[in-house]
């Protein structure tokens, strides 16, 4: 005598399982494009983050500087933040900065980080939050 088995004996469950046959080429499909697609967009998502960081973050020669004055001059477009700073070899240049935000708590005296491609200045990304 065989042993009872309660999902063999049930004829709805038999039938099931015969319909589930067939399809599970077209689940396992679905499930790979599911995939594929995930894959996609963590693979397009890591490329906006690494280019945005090399935007952000250009490379070149990090220097630091004193900070003269720092303010906001008026533009025809819109108002643009700018610092005056004094070099290490004792120059003094004008650097304008992308957001005013970069320049919050910039006071006379303070140090300042600074990224140098050949004679271009900007505001380093952390900017006046250096120790002094």
């Amino acid at each position: 005598m065989s042993a009872f088995h309660p999902l063999r004996s049930v004829p709805i469950v038999q039938h099931d399982r015969q319909m589930a046959e067939p399809l599970r080429a077209q689940i396992w499909a679905e499930r790979m494009r599911s995939g594929v697609w995930l894959l996609a967009l963590l693979a397009v998502v890591a490329t906006v983050l690494f280019v945005e960081d090399r935007l952000w973050n250009p490379q070149g020669q990090l220097i630091e500087a004193r900070v003269i004055q720092s303010g906001i001059r008026a533009g025809k477009y819109r108002n643009t933040p700018i610092v005056t700073v004094r070099l290490a070899d004792g120059s003094v240049r004008e650097v304008q900065a992308r957001w005013a935000s970069s320049l919050r708590g910039c006071q006379s005296g303070d140090r300042i980080a600074l990224v140098q491609r050949g004679s271009a200045l900007t505001i380093g990304v952390k900017g006046c939050n250096l120790t002094t």
